[in-house]
């Protein structure tokens, strides 16, 4: 495992353990982070730091499991397809969604860009904001749902509930 690597390791590693300046340590002071799904991005570490403290007050238990790592070591990215996974006893999921103590799974992609140092100096996140609002019970079942039986594959937990 390259530095890289490990470095993005130790950071899902330590937002586990719900340790906090670990995964500081790892990040550039302006490390930039974006979310997809949400739109919502930063270019502070304390703001990405305080981002990821964020889901632990919706989903407490929320663990980051199933990862791999992909490096391209020309380019200085690791990837790293991964699943979030938690129980939504917290309001501040998304503006306006009450806790409901339902579980809800997220695979989710991440791009990580590094300094000459190795530490983390971009964090982009990519995933399905609807999957897990179908999950918890916020959305109806999709449309999808005939079409969906077609699909060769769909992960364990995410997709259960089509």
């Amino acid at each position: 495992m390259s530095e890289r690597t490990d470095h993005a390791a130790q950071f899902l590693d330590a937002y586990n353990n719900r340790d906090w300046d670990t995964m500081k340590g790892l990040c550039a002071e302006n490390v930039t982070y974006y979310d997809n799904a949400l739109g919502a991005g930063g270019a502070r570490r304390d703001d990405l730091i305080n981002f990821w403290k964020a889901w632990t007050e919706a989903l407490s238990d929320e663990r980051v499991f199933d990862i791999d790592y992909i490096e391209d070591e020309a380019k200085g990215i690791v990837i790293t397809p991964l699943t979030f996974q938690g129980t939504h006893d917290g309001d501040d999921y998304l503006p306006g969604l009450k806790a409901n103590g339902k579980e809800s799974a997220i695979r989710c992609c991440t791009i990580w860009r590094f300094d000459a140092d190795n530490k983390i100096t971009s964090h982009e996140y990519f995933w399905d904001l609807c999957a897990p609002l179908v999950e918890l019970g916020h959305l109806p079942q999709p449309f999808l749902r005939e079409n969906l039986k077609q699909a060769t594959q769909i992960p364990p937990k995410v997709g259960a509930h089509y």
